[in-house]
């Protein structure tokens, strides 16, 4: 095909004059600002989404921490928000930048445990079978149902974890929470 006959298939096929002169910059820098706004659009939703599961991710942590399996010192952290972002070629793209996508909630503080006495022993033996629970070794004296050891604590059996204290009318056992 010549280049005539490329040109009359345009017209014919397309409807466009391809002997028309391309497009002022106003076309230009209206179809610049049309892609931003869209961009815009984008990255909103985008940090919807982000928020959201973000949220729901800290909750089900808060939870955990709320019902002592877990401290509270690793709370998970907002992720990085989307953005609309202008090129030096004035283009806009949608990029993941440096802020927050929101502020992350309250940190939980964990449940009160009954106050330790003075004369209160805690000695932690070896694990009961295949379960969460540990035997409590015959120097554990006056602790309350309840307690939480505030720290990771090394068991006869040389496991470390946070345990708490189930009392019963027999003496009680520990239970690994964490």
């Amino acid at each position: 095909m010549t280049q005539q006959q490329i040109d009359q298939a345009i017209r014919d096929q397309i409807g466009a004059d391809p002997n028309a002169p391309l497009p002022s910059n106003l076309d230009i820098a209206q179809a610049l600002a049309n892609y931003a706004a869209e961009a815009a659009k984008v990255a909103t939703a985008l940090n919807q989404n982000e928020q959201t599961t973000y949220l729901t991710g800290f909750q089900n942590w808060a939870n955990q921490v709320l019902t002592g399996k877990i401290p509270n010192t690793n709370p998970p952290q907002p992720p990085p928000a989307y953005l609309a972002a202008t090129a030096s070629d004035g283009w806009t793209y949608v990029i993941q930048g440096t802020d927050p996508v929101c502020s992350m909630p309250a940190i939980p503080t964990l449940p009160q445990a009954p106050s330790p006495s003075a004369s209160m022993v805690v000695a932690i033996g070896a694990q009961i079978g295949n379960t969460n629970f540990w035997a409590a070794l015959p120097a554990n004296a006056n602790v309350p149902a309840g307690y939480v050891t505030p720290g990771p604590v090394t068991t006869a059996d040389g496991k470390v974890g946070f345990f708490t204290w189930v009392a019963s009318p027999f003496g009680g056992w520990w239970q690994k929470i964490g």
